[in-house]
């Protein structure tokens, strides 16, 4: 399963139709007709019904977008974390405190 499988499933998901997915993501609809179906076929399962002109999720292909929604918004998170790391945002701070009498305690 990769990534990218995933992202072209949920746009999919989101948008009903896979030209406009393809359109939005800018590749071509034969690459998210085909790694779709690789999806599928690695799970074992339909995750679109496409007996109508618009796409459908099937039950299973639902409770799986939940999924990935949370799992490629918890990769987002995490980069902008690292992100956040890589340019100084976050990091360790040192607090120093002083004495009753006003004194820096030595350290």
């Amino acid at each position: 399963m990769e990534l990218r499988q995933l992202e072209y499933f949920q746009m999919a998901s989101r948008l009903r139709n896979i030209t406009r997915a393809a359109e939005r993501l800018r590749v071509s609809q034969p690459n998210i007709t085909v790694a779709i179906k690789k999806l599928e076929a690695e799970l074992g399962i339909q995750l679109f019904d496409r007996s109508q002109k618009q796409l459908s999720l099937t039950p299973e292909g639902a409770v799986f977008l939940n999924r990935v929604e949370l799992a490629l918004r918890n990769i987002q998170d995490a980069v902008l974390e690292v992100n956040d790391y890589k340019q100084l945002q976050k990091g360790t701070i040192k607090i120093r405190h002083s004495t009753d009498d006003g004194r820096l305690p030595l350290s």
